[in-house]
């Protein structure tokens, strides 16, 4: 067993806390309830039987429904048909649906709140197309939306139990499943038509359900689901999130690009658009042949190759979102008065759907074609965005994103109509400019070959008392923000005469890099700052080709000079076997004309360190180590279990490893009984990524023991032979038990009166308790026994200590002769016997 009560910033993996980290495992989990069953990730068919079980949140944390609440009773026909006071105060419990013929569990959710959960009552399985789910489609539109979205990023248990860690620190499942619960009965019952406040329906009152999680780990969770919801369900300005979008949102698509006959228009969704995947359909679900869209981040840009006279209703669809994997399943019941239950696996449809209309129309006027030709100091010219803004015949503002070839040209056949606000009272025009970012210095380049840093050009006729004059002006300094707000003339503009051959006129882009770099400053747990290798690459697609290595230099500097601005990844390349920890990748974004500091900090790896312990006499109790570290405050203590004892050379073996441990030097101290010679504590060092082995073996530390025999010389009978005695030692906590025998012959008693004696003394003894005891012998008997110093007799056997250095004791066994006076064993006798 090891038992750490400090090591920082390092995993100590240790193999001897079993015990004890299992029973604070089990007290921990007292309160939660897991199913034992398998969770049905998405069950079909057959019958299902309900049950409930405990509902314990994080800390204990329980449940308490509010007391005499109202709720809305719903008929098939989605209407509500009852409002139905209920006592309440009782404790929430979670809902478990068992298939009576596998054993499979799942919990599930209520979808009818007020309604009895009867766990008599039998349920059928069906998917959400299915008769099954009718309850479910016959609910308000803003109830079925908000109760798919909790399905989708609420609790499932086919990812998490409820004893697992919730989605926000300091709550656990069983407090998501009770959050989400919540929010579906929220839009259930109609307080709740959005992510956003709840308000009172009818009788119902706003905080029917939030009142049992206020203030409880579950309300952690309530804020985190209705965020997701919120995200996921956000509208663009664009459209609607219901059919009003076909007769309130209404997109107009202009006659500009590419000749007459192809209508495009822009529309951006304002950062408001979740993530994910979308489909372009009309309002039968239908694809529409002769319009294409695009997508570039949050902006929409469609083309229809034909007008349409009367506006199309669109319907935007995500398609791939977020949320657990399988579909969820209802569960109607088979009486009527029952909950209708939705399976807490899987999830159900995503809801979210966009509703707009597209309309074209053609502007009146001349026209001009105007050419772009885009070259770039990379080489890059194919795909790059330009933002072309106009004004209609009304005046009214319109953009779009254009994109160029693979050789880097657009063609736009543009209608020019009046343009309000212009330099002159007689011009009109567009303005167009690169979408670039900051990555380059914009140039564009005139028919008169001058060249001007811009980024935005504006292009306008002027009426001349000899006719007609195409010319372009450009801004000397960024108008990307600028330039479709109705205000595109604001700024410094030059004028320059264009090339009006058959009313073309064509504009050149050049980009040069405006340069950025990286700065890598380096440090190390040893002090290390030289000779690390670090690999630069390039993230985005056009920078992908960049592989960069750069070494540290003395001062552990590293550095990326002229990059280009975007996205890049710093990797470390440390070699096998390498001392250090390997660092994870760091991601920077470079920008123009800015040098982006980062820094990188090497852990030496962490090293093991192997205890081996050996004893003469195979014990191990009572044995512990401490471990402390000398460079740091480390401190473990290893004790010994059942796992960490095995047999190694024939000898049983303690094994205690650590591991994790910052390099350095650590001083073991063994605590040991007094049986044992206590070995001198030794400090090792551990070094990055290797094991240190530490072996003791300890000896037991001896002590010893005195027997003494006396008997009375006037008893010694040589003809009856020497008196012999055998001494039983037993070592109460060694195991071991010695004899030894004391005789006594004529020598020994000649010329003596009294008390003679003879002694043994018992050398190399473990420390302990200890019996001494005289077995039983012919002709003598024992009179007394004595123990010094200390030590007790019971029944003449004397039980005493042995230590390792203190005082020996000494046990005396006084015997006698048995005095037999009818019979001497030198008596003779006279046998008799009659032969015939």
């Amino acid at each position: 067993m090891i038992i750490a009560n400090k090591q920082p910033e390092i995993s100590a993996v240790v193999k001897r806390w079993k015990k004890i980290a299992a029973l604070m495992l089990s007290v921990m989990m007292l309160a939660v309830f897991v199913l034992t069953g398998p969770v049905n990730e998405a069950a079909s068919g057959g019958a299902r039987s309900g049950s409930m079980v405990p509902l314990t949140g994080y800390g204990g944390a329980e449940y308490y429904k509010k007391t005499n609440y109202y709720v809305n009773i719903y008929g098939d026909n989605g209407q509500i048909v009852e409002v139905r006071q209920r006592p309440g105060g009782s404790r929430q419990k979670m809902y478990v649906l068992t298939d009576p013929a596998s054993g499979t569990q799942q919990y599930a959710y209520c979808l009818a709140s007020g309604l009895s959960f009867k766990t008599s009552a039998e349920f059928t399985a069906g998917g959400q197309d299915t008769i099954f789910s009718g309850y479910f489609n016959n609910l308000p539109e803003t109830a079925q939306k908000g109760i798919a979205y909790a399905s989708i990023y609420g609790y499932s248990d086919k990812n998490d139990a409820p004893d697992a860690p919730g989605p926000v620190e300091g709550t656990i499942g069983a407090d998501f499943w009770m959050a989400t619960q919540c929010v579906i009965w929220e839009y259930q019952q109609g307080i709740r038509v959005d992510a956003g406040a709840r308000e009172t329906h009818g009788l119902v009152e706003a905080d029917n359900y939030y009142f049992m999680i206020k203030g409880k780990p579950a309300e952690k969770c309530y804020d985190y689901l209705l965020e997701q919801i919120r995200q996921a369900s956000s509208v663009p300005g664009f459209a609607a999130d219901d059919s009003s979008g076909w007769t309130d949102n209404i997109v107009t698509l202009d006659e500009i690009y590419s000749g007459a006959g192809t209508y495009t228009g822009s529309v951006f969704a304002g950062g408001q658009l979740p993530a994910g995947s979308y489909t372009v359909t009309d309002a039968n679900g239908q694809a529409v042949p002769y319009l294409t869209v695009m997508r570039n981040g949050d902006r929409f840009t469609f083309r229809s190759s034909q007008a349409l006279e009367t506006p199309l209703n669109l319907v935007i669809k995500r398609t791939e979102d977020p949320g657990n994997e399988g579909a969820a399943v209802f569960f109607a019941p088979a009486d009527t008065g029952i909950q209708t239950m939705l399976s807490a696996s899987g999830r159900l449809s995503d809801p979210y759907k966009l509703y707009f209309s597209i309309q074209t129309r053609s502007l009146q006027g001349d026209r001009v074609t105007l050419n772009i030709q885009k070259t770039a100091a990379n080489g890059r010219v194919s795909g790059i965005p330009f933002q072309l803004c106009w004004a209609d015949n009304d005046g009214e503002m319109s953009s779009m994103t254009v994109y160029t070839d693979d050789a880097g040209s657009i063609a736009l056949n543009l209608p020019i109509g009046d343009y309000p606000g212009a330099i002159t009272t007689r011009q009109t025009g567009f303005a167009i400019g690169e979408l670039v970012g900051d990555k380059y210095f914009g140039s564009l380049t005139g028919s008169s070959g001058n060249v001007y840093g811009t980024f935005s050009a504006y292009l306008f006729r002027e009426e001349h008392d000899g006719g007609i004059r195409w010319n372009y002006s450009f801004m000397m300094e960024d108008a990307r923000s600028r330039s479709c707000d109705g205000n595109v003339v604001s700024g410094h503009y030059v004028l320059l005469a264009g090339n009006a051959t058959n009313n073309t006129v064509t504009l050149k882009y050049r980009n040069d890099p405006r340069y950025g770099g990286v700065r890598l400053r380096k440090t190390s747990e040893d002090g290390t700052l030289q000779g690390f290798r670090f690999l630069l690459s390039g993230t985005d697609p056009d920078n992908s080709d960049i592989q960069l290595i750069r070494t540290t230099d003395l001062e552990g500097i590293a550095e990326w000079n002229d990059l280009m601005p975007g996205n890049y990844a710093v990797t470390e390349l440390l070699e096998e076997g390498s001392l250090w920890e390997h660092l994870d990748t760091i991601y920077v974004t470079v920008s123009a004309e800015e040098t982006v500091e980062i820094t990188a900090f090497n852990r030496l790896k962490p090293g093991i360190l192997k205890i081996y312990k050996t004893a003469e006499d195979d014990r191990f109790d009572g044995v512990s180590f401490r471990v402390s570290g000398v460079d740091n405050d480390f401190f473990a203590v290893i004790e010994p279990d059942d796992e960490s004892l095995n047999w190694e050379n024939g000898k049983q073996t303690m094994q205690g490893v650590l591991t994790g441990l910052s390099p350095g030097r650590y001083t073991i101290t063994e605590i040991c009984p007094d049986r044992y010679n206590t070995p001198e504590p030794v400090t090792v060092t551990v070094y990055s990524g290797l094991t240190t082995e530490q072996r003791f073996n300890n000896t037991v530390a001896r002590g010893a023991l005195t027997v003494e025999k006396q008997i009375y010389a006037e008893q010694f009978v040589a003809a009856h032979g020497n008196a012999v005695f055998i001494f039983k030692i037993t070592g109460l906590d060694s195991g071991r038990t010695y004899h030894r025998v004391i005789e006594f012959d004529q020598n020994d008693v000649d010329g003596r009166t009294g008390l003679v004696s003879k002694s043994f003394t018992l050398e190399g003894l473990a420390p302990g308790q200890y019996t001494v005891e005289e077995l039983k012998t012919l002709r003598y008997e024992i009179e007394s026994v004595t123990v010094t110093p200390g030590g007790s007799v019971s029944e003449k056997v004397a039980t005493l200590r042995v230590s390792r250095d203190g005082e020996r004791p000494k046990v005396t066994f006084v015997n006698a002769v048995i005095n037999q006076e009818d019979t001497s064993h030198t008596a003779l006798c006279v046998n008799k016997f009659d032969f015939t």
